[in-house]
């Protein structure tokens, strides 16, 4: 998934509830770490 698409799972954050917060952030953490660590195709 590029960065920006995974970026873009912060848009609507402000709509979300609170818990669902973390849940989002992990999403975005994994597939960022995937990528630097050359796990993720580009």
């Amino acid at each position: 998934m590029p960065e920006e698409t995974n970026l873009e799972l912060l848009d609507d954050l402000a709509e979300l509830p609170t818990a669902e917060h973390v849940a989002r952030f992990e999403a975005i953490h994994e597939a960022l770490s995937a990528r630097l660590t050359g796990d993720a195709s580009p």
